[in-house]
């Protein structure tokens, strides 16, 4: 009986040690880093202003909150990051119709300890329509 609970919290442990994010080649985009030339202001539209939090947390190692709202499930070991791509995902889906955020800034929170820890990230710009493709 010990060894079979023993085995299963091992087995329970590598898994979450080895889930996580992961990437994909695409074909017909280069790997690596991708440039991005600056957009003039005639080719966006300023829409108003955006603003989204993103929360996120875990307890035991197991996540919770906004996780994987902006594609992609992140860290246990970074929550303040996580909650970024979360708040910057929800401040450009709360104006219909932005493209992107101009200009943004952020506000957060984190608490860490032991077992358990969360972040809160707001963040707040100018939501921009992109009109040249």
């Amino acid at each position: 009986m010990y060894a079979r609970n023993t085995a299963l919290v091992l087995a329970l442990g590598l898994v979450l040690l080895t889930a996580g994010c992961t990437t994909a080649t695409i074909p017909g985009v280069p790997y690596g880093r991708l440039d991005f030339q600056p957009l003039s202001s005639s080719e966006y539209k300023i829409l108003g202003d955006a603003e989204g939090t993103g929360h996120v947390g875990h307890v035991l190692f197991i996540p919770f909150g906004d996780i994987g709202v902006s594609g992609c499930i992140g860290s246990m070991f970074q929550p303040a990051g996580s909650a970024y791509s979360a708040a910057m995902y929800n401040a450009i889906e709360s104006v219909p119709g932005a493209d992107a955020i101009l200009l943004p800034r952020s506000k957060g929170k984190s608490v860490e300890f032991l077992l358990f820890g969360e972040s809160t990230v707001t963040v707040k710009g100018k939501a921009i329509k992109i009109l040249k493709q």
